[in-house]
């Protein structure tokens, strides 16, 4: 068993390689400490000392890797460093418990579009904006605004036909999950896709562990995801995908399954450049580093098919 996880995962390694880590990215890094110690009352001295531990460890940083791993590093740095697991628990049941109380607004939303799958998809898309690890200025209305108003968005990358087509013949989809909040409007653009491929195996992955806001198996079971599909976890807490890290029964289902919907800026950042057929990203471009790596503009949907396929 050990010898065929290494084998997994070598041959993940030897085919791999994550968007690149951007100085860009350090600002965001450095802040995410101060909104944990912010969130948590933390006293100014204790702040200034962990602070300082986050740019000595960003001084070591290999910007070769993608900020998604870097960011697990400074993670595990912190929840050491305050001996708290989950520092945004409370804001994470906050917003799965907010995203919830639209869900009725929505369906309302999807049932009067000409196209509810794709309707579904956008709302699931637009639910992407939460996100503790990148937004800046995230407020609670600026959420509901741009929720309430996903028709007005168009996807500035928009492969959803080819994401359609492949599920028409598909036997089973994993949909790897990204953040708290969100996890509601993926419940609803999956439960769209049972309707629409009745026969389609799905499985919705979770962080192993918590990190940041990044969606784990207490918050699926309290938004009801296992009443519409199965749950599954990647064995580990980055804010993405780092397969020298995820368990063999992750990279079994990664592999076997038909269709791969990557969702959100995280997972798309580890796994951009990964090699398998029918792999779709959907999220919003929250930083202009992604952005600019797509051509687009900040805050636009994508939902990109795989390059190369």
């Amino acid at each position: 068993m050990i010898i065929a996880y290494c084998i997994v995962n070598c041959l993940f390694l030897d085919k791999f390689q994550n968007m690149k880590t951007n100085i860009d990215c350090f600002p965001c890094t450095i802040n995410q400490a101060v909104r944990i110690c912010n969130t948590l009352n933390i006293e100014d001295d204790v702040k200034y000392d962990l602070v300082i531990k986050v740019m000595d460890m960003l001084k070591e940083a290999k910007l070769e890797k993608s900020s998604p791993l870097l960011t697990k590093k400074v993670w595990d740095l912190i929840i050491d460093f305050i001996g708290i697991r989950d520092p945004y628990r409370d804001l994470k049941t906050f917003y799965n418990s907010e995203m919830m109380a639209l869900e009725n607004e929505m369906k309302y939303t999807i049932d009067r579009a000409s196209d509810r799958l794709k309707a579904s998809m956008k709302i699931a898309i637009a639910g992407n904006l939460i996100d503790f690890g990148v937004m800046q200025e995230l407020t609670h209305s600026m959420i509901i605004e741009k929720i309430r108003k996903v028709e007005d968005g168009d996807l500035a990358i928009d492969h959803s036909q080819y994401l359609f087509d492949a599920l028409k013949t598909a036997q089973s989809l994993l949909y790897i999950g990204d953040n708290c909040g969100e996890i509601v409007f993926d419940k609803m653009f999956i439960e769209q896709l049972k309707q629409e491929y009745p026969a389609l195996k799905i499985t919705f992955v979770v962080r192993g562990a918590p990190v940041i806001n990044d969606v784990t198996r207490e918050d699926a079971l309290f938004v009801g995801m296992d009443k519409v599909a199965e749950i599954a976890n990647t064995g580990e807490n980055t804010p993405g995908i780092d397969f020298t890290q995820t368990s063999q029964e992750f990279n079994d289902l990664f592999n076997n399954s038909s269709v791969v919907i990557s969702k959100g800026q995280g997972n798309f950042e580890t796994l951009a450049n990964v090699h398998r057929k029918d792999l779709y990203y959907l999220f919003m471009a929250k930083c202009h580093v992604v952005a600019n790596s797509l051509g687009i503009k900040s805050f636009q949907y994508v939902c990109k098919r795989k390059n190369g396929q």
